[in-house]
């Protein structure tokens, strides 16, 4: 297990988010951005940037999944 799979389960468990994936498509603040990593916070970054940056999973936030479907909002599953 890589570092960054590693932060990400501690996100996955301290806040109650299993459904968070490495690669994840998220929209913060609407500004589209990829999961990269994770702890306490969301590792990020915005589509078009190379700097990795911090994000509160309950903030302003939209989840998809790999085929582009909206699963979560502010760390909430959305039910089908």
């Amino acid at each position: 297990m890589t570092k960054a799979e590693q932060s990400l389960e501690y996100l996955r468990t301290s806040r109650g988010m299993p459904w968070v994936e490495l690669g994840m498509k998220v929209v913060i603040n609407g500004k589209p951005a990829v999961l990269v990593g994770g702890d306490d916070s969301l590792v990020i970054r915005y589509d078009g940037e190379r700097t990795k940056r911090r994000a509160h999973p309950f903030w302003e936030t939209q989840y998809f999944s790999r085929d582009g479907k909206l699963i979560a909002v502010d760390g909430k599953l959305v039910t089908p």
